[in-house]
C-alpha cells in the first residue's frame, strides 16, 4: 500500500509537485555531498602542509636554540641580553582567507622589520651570535 502524506492532496498534480520536491532534494542531497567530500580532502591536504611546516619548524627552532646556548657560552647571557633588545620586531601579521567551496578557511604571514645587517657592533660580539641570529 502508497505511504500517505499528510496533507497532501490526491490528485495528479499534487504527485507530480511531490516528485518534482524529491527530485530536487536528492540533487541537493548530491551536492552537499560532493562538497562534503571537498572540503573534507582540503582539509586532509592543509593538515599534510601543517605537520610538515610544523616538523621543519622544530628542527630549525632546535637549530637555533644550540646555537644560542654557544653564543651565551662565549658572551655571556648579559651580552647576548643587552644584544637582543635591539633586534627587530614583527612589523605586521597578514591574514589571508581563502574560500574553499563557500568556507573560508584562514592564512597567516608575518612580515619582520628591520635591515639585514646585524643591530649590534661587531667589536664586542662573536660569530656564534652571527650564527644564532640567522638561524632564528
Amino acid at each position: 500500500m502508497a505511504e500517505r502524506i499528510e496533507g497532501a492532496k490526491p490528485t495528479r498534480m499534487e504527485l507530480l509537485s511531490i516528485k518534482k520536491k524529491k527530485m530536487l532534494a536528492r540533487k541537493g542531497d548530491e551536492i552537499l555531498t560532493k562538497k562534503r567530500d571537498a572540503l573534507v580532502s582540503e582539509f586532509f591536504e592543509i593538515i599534510k602542509e601543517r605537520s610538515k611546516a610544523r616538523k621543519e619548524a622544530f628542527e630549525a627552532l632546535e637549530r637555533a636554540r644550540k646555537s644560542l646556548v654557544k653564543a651565551e657560552m662565549v658572551m655571556g647571557i648579559e651580552g647576548v641580553f643587552s644584544v637582543a633588545e635591539g633586534s627587530p620586531e614583527i612589523k605586521s601579521v597578514d591574514v589571508h582567507r581563502d574560500n574553499i567551496m563557500g568556507v573560508v578557511i584562514p592564512r597567516f604571514s608575518a612580515e619582520i622589520s628591520g635591515n639585514r645587517l646585524p643591530p649590534y657592533g661587531l667589536v664586542r660580539t662573536s660569530a656564534l651570535l652571527d650564527t644564532a641570529r640567522e638561524d632564528f
